[in-house]
Order: structure tokens, then sequence, then C-alpha cells
């Protein structure tokens, strides 16, 4: 039986992406737990706008499996960019995905530099008792448990790695010091859900001289 939160549905839709080549720096886009890729809807088309491709699929049945999995999910597709080096804006999970896949020695020296949004880098607010978790994974599938606040994350940034922390004052669901890492952007009133549609504050972060 599939988790009873991906009877709720998808938001948003993605830009055909421009075509990349080797001397191209694309972003590859990362949604949230329950996420999906159009979430990022504006800042993809912003970012194609100025000619920088952006990709995006859906993994880990929206986030949902366990880490593990959907990490070696971004790995395959990651192996498909054509391009020497990327970039990665990852939002909420996605962010710690990113991250983690920069921590793998075959894309250490790939990834020039990860933005989060609200990036659950070293683990989210929601807590609660271990005996718990099996319901936990039920309604909200694998990741669910993996997810909470238990401070299970020693987050650190790869060497050659570049890392930009957008956070909220509004953000309800990961807290700005649980999304800091490397330099920070805090942005006032946006809450968690609509931070992948922060198209400036992107393009900042990715341009930023850090």
């Amino acid at each position: 039986m599939k988790p009873l939160v991906l009877y709720l549905p998808r938001r948003g839709t993605l830009p055909t992406p421009l075509p990349v080549t080797r001397d191209d720096v694309p972003v590859l886009l990362l949604h949230g737990y329950l996420g999906s890729p159009g979430n990022f809807g504006p800042t993809a088309r912003a970012l194609q706008q100025r000619g920088t491709p952006a990709l995006g699929f859906e993994f880990g049945h929206r986030g949902t499996d366990r880490l593990d999995d959907s990490l070696n999910q971004i790995a395959d597709f990651a192996r498909t960019i054509p391009s020497e080096r990327f970039d990665i804006v990852g939002h909420s999970q996605g962010g710690l995905l990113g991250l983690q896949l920069a921590h793998l020695p075959e894309f250490q020296p790939r990834i020039r530099r990860i933005v989060g949004l609200g990036a659950s880098f070293k683990g989210i607010n929601v807590n609660y008792p271990a005996w718990l978790d099996p319901i936990a994974a039920a309604i909200g599938g694998p990741a669910a448990p993996y997810l909470r606040g238990k401070g299970f994350h020693e987050a650190t940034i790869p060497d050659g790695v570049e890392v930009v922390s957008i956070v909220s004052t509004a953000d309800r669901i990961v807290r700005p010091d649980n999304a800091t890492l490397g330099h920070l952007i805090t942005i006032d009133g946006v809450p968690h859900s609509r931070m992948p549609e922060l198209a400036e504050p992107v393009i900042k972060a990715l341009d930023m001289e850090v």
C-alpha cells in the first residue's frame, strides 16, 4: 500500500529543459519530501530565460522513499548530465540529498555549488517518540522516520564544493539553524512550501562570490 500522503496532488510544472553541452553549468533541481519538480516552475523559467538549463525529475515516490533509494536515483540521473560541472538547487530534503550526492567521490569534482532552500541539512523540526516510526512510515512513507529532528546529520561541506543556504523567517518546517550551511541568505515571510519559487534569491545565490 502506498503512503497516504501520496494521494495529495502535485503542484506546478517545469518548462522543457534547454539543451546541455559539455561546457554548460546547468542547474539540477531537487524537490523536497512530498514535492515534485513542478514546485520549481518560476525558478526554472527564470533560469532558462537567462540561458541556464534547468533540469528536474521526480525521485523516490516524491521523496517518500528511503533516503538511500532517493540518493541512488539522483545519482543515476546526474550521470546522464553531459556537462563537466553542474549546480544543485535543493528544497528541504532535496538540499540534504544534494549535499549527500556531493560527498560521493564520483560527483564531488562535478558539483560547483549547492543552493539550499530551507534545506534539511541537519534535520527538521518535527520530533516524536521512536515507537511512532511505523505509523509515520505508513502515513508518510519510509523517509518520514529519517527526517524527524534527531541531530542525525553532522553536515559538512565537501572540498571544492560551495554551499549557499537560503532560509526564511517564516519557515516552520526546517529551522534556520538546521538549514544553515556555508554562506547564508535570509528572507522574510516565505513559508517552507513556497521556497522553491524564489527565483531571484536563487539566482543571487548561484551568482554571488563566495
